[in-house]
């Protein structure tokens, strides 16, 4: 029996990392008979060399067709975006559709301006051998800025490496020097996606709050160095916003009277 497709609708990357991470160890099978789950014994049973994932299955529920038996690097990035955040975000943060070949991907980034030669958490790297060839996810980058951490899908362990038919689920590190690599820049903020979830100190002094939706625009600060507070008015200050800058709030909380 296969796991059936999750539909999360997160609104954070922190969910995200965990998402990729419960796959971690989830071995390609040999054919359809068992596609596995995420449990231990799931990432393991029927293993083998066909290219047969659960990732394709739910890539068919998406819609796109069966893809079971072919290289899945692309598929697993495509798939997992939609299982977390929705398939239409999922095609907007991937600069128009799913993809499953790469130099489709490096295509739609670079047609929209988001394709970087350095990493920030959470891009979308592609490896380049004789052509973009291999995909994952950025899930961390070196504090000196020299190196990254991917998660991938059809690769194998061994950092530095490029193994674009490896069999596996990977987590994997790579120093900017020893591979050739873009990197496509999804919108997060955008589409409304934040780096962590919105902790109770973030929810505001007990006030009530409200949903709020700014559009693809979002909101442009209208002064210099506005205080970004850990709670509306009085919290502790943890950061500021420039002049022009834009901002995509999802909630408000009015504070005597004040929004």
């Amino acid at each position: 029996m296969t796991l059936a497709r999750p539909q999360y609708n997160y609104n954070n990357l922190q969910d995200f990392e965990q998402l990729l991470n419960s796959t971690l160890g989830y071995l390609e099978k040999a054919n359809m008979s068992n596609l596995g789950d995420f449990s231990p014994s799931g990432k393991n049973v029927n293993a083998g060399y066909g290219n047969y994932t659960i990732y394709w299955q739910w890539f068919k529920e998406l819609g796109y067709g069966n893809w079971q038996g072919s290289p899945y690097c692309a598929g697993y990035v495509s798939t997992m975006l939609a299982c977390a955040f929705g398939l239409e975000k999922a095609k907007k943060l991937l600069c128009g559709d799913l993809y499953t070949y790469c130099p489709t991907g490096v295509s739609r980034f670079k047609a929209a301006n988001r394709l970087f030669d350095t990493p920030e958490p959470f891009d979308i790297p592609f490896f380049y051998t004789t052509r973009y060839s291999h995909t994952g996810v950025v899930v961390s980058v070196d504090a000196n800025g020299k190196g990254f951490t991917t998660i991938e899908a059809n690769t194998s362990s061994g950092n530095n490496t490029v193994i674009r038919n490896g069999g596996a689920t990977c987590k994997k590190h790579y120093t900017l020097k020893s591979v050739r690599v873009a990197f496509g820049r999804p919108d997060w903020a955008g589409n409304g996606i934040t780096m962590t979830r919105l902790s109770n100190a973030v929810k505001g002094a007990g006030e009530s709050m409200y949903n709020l939706s700014t559009g693809v625009g979002g909101l442009r600060t209208t002064s210099p160095n506005v205080n970004l507070r850990q709670s509306p008015e009085t919290g502790k200050v943890i950061g500021h916003l420039n002049f022009n800058e834009s901002v995509f709030p999802s909630r408000k909380v009015f504070v005597n009277g004040n929004p």
